[in-house]
């Protein structure tokens, strides 16, 4: 027997409120506590925000201060945030969120330690490519893709090593 055109409409309906329900259902539980702006942007804030990267790294006596895994020694990683100034970086920083500063680390370790900076990237276009070239081997040698549309935020960008 064939449908009317008004049933199978009728049908489409009721099973588009059907599937309204259940995804709104799994919203409701799987996101009850879904952060304010307020805390995101105390995140945000606390990620892209931080001590000078040269001073802290020049006056910290962990002797691998920074993403040991990728510089080694502190002079390592010191060297590459003055490269990062040198082609432009208008401002290096240690990503607050990032330091580990607790009591074992500094008495192990002798100083506290970071894996990731943040680059304050100018408007000049040269220079932005030029450390966009830096950036994105660094980026790309941890396995990632880089595009930096979506690597700026608000003129900065964040550099983690694993």
């Amino acid at each position: 027997m064939a449908r009317k055109s008004g049933e199978s409409h009728f049908g489409i309906v009721v099973f588009s409120l059907f599937l309204v329900v259940i995804f709104a259902s799994f919203l409701r539980d799987h996101f009850r506590e879904a952060p304010d702006s307020e805390a995101m942007n105390r995140v945000v804030e606390e990620l892209y925000t931080g001590p000078e990267a040269l001073e802290w790294l020049k006056s910290n006596k962990n002797p691998s201060a920074l993403a040991s895994n990728r510089f080694g020694p502190t002079a390592d990683a010191t060297e590459f945030v003055q490269s990062l100034y040198d082609t432009g970086a208008e401002y290096v920083m240690i990503s607050s969120s990032c330091i580990v500063d607790d009591s074992e680390t500094l008495t192990d370790e002798g100083g506290p330690y970071a894996d990731a900076i943040v680059v304050v990237i100018p408007h000049d276009r040269a220079k932005r490519k030029n450390l966009f070239d830096i950036i994105k081997k660094e980026i790309e040698s941890e396995g990632f893709e880089f595009n930096p549309e979506d690597e700026l935020y608000e003129s900065k960008m964040f550099l983690w090593w694993d």
